[in-house]
């Protein structure tokens, strides 16, 4: 019953958590259902991309900024947009030794700079491209972004302690050209929210067959 300070209220259940139960549209991004790769890594053979993909334990994509610029007139001032600037990634993989996970980095990071010979890479020869994917719990869904012209910045290396026996991670510091994401990614690999919406009737969920 409405009283007091609240006429209009209908209790909790009018703005509880019920609202989020059984609707796809509030399912939430996790953020370990992800994948990170890239379309060739310099200074190495043709398979390293797919073990790198499996290697990756954490990353921080590059993140826009934009200036700004003041424009006066009088005693008032207003701010328009001003030049843009891309920040870098960092990305954290696991230190696998079948796979040879460090000398493989270092080969990538030594097409840039040769501390051997002092010399320096052609641009064309150590950056390549990085794609994140996104996914929903059931794989659908998904957001992906692109980066352009990705190139190492710090050697692969890693700390060392005999305090403990956790894994050998590796940290990398990434540049990053260019970023955008692509809006055109929603439909994901096994169906779209659309699609997803439909198969939720009464609360239920009723997959097709073809979804499994």
């Amino acid at each position: 019953m409405a009283s007091g300070c609240y006429p209009n209220s209908k209790g909790i259940g009018g703005l509880g958590a019920s609202v989020f139960a059984n609707n796809p549209q509030y399912e939430v991004q996790r953020n370990n259902h992800f994948e990170v790769s890239l379309t060739y890594i310099p200074g190495n053979d043709n398979q390293f991309p797919q073990e790198f993909r499996v290697a990756v334990s954490e990353v921080s994509f590059p993140e826009w900024s934009i200036g700004d610029i003041t424009l006066y007139m009088g005693n008032q001032s207003v701010k328009v947009s001003g030049q843009p600037e891309l920040g870098d990634a960092s990305i954290t993989l696991n230190d696998y030794i079948g796979i040879d996970l460090e000398n493989r980095l270092y080969r990538w990071w030594r097409c840039v700079y040769d501390p051997q010979t002092g010399l320096m890479g052609l641009a064309i020869d150590y950056k390549t491209n990085m794609k994140l994917i996104m996914y929903a719990p059931d794989g659908s869904m998904e957001r992906s972004w692109d980066c352009y012209g990705v190139w190492p910045t710090t050697a692969p290396a890693g700390s060392f302690s005999y305090e403990g026996s956790d894994k050998r991670t590796i940290d990398m510091t990434l540049k990053v050209d260019n970023m955008y994401p692509d809006l055109d990614a929603r439909s994901g690999i096994r169906a779209d929210a659309a699609d997803i919406r439909n198969k939720f009737v009464g609360g239920q969920r009723r997959w097709p067959d073809s979804i499994g």
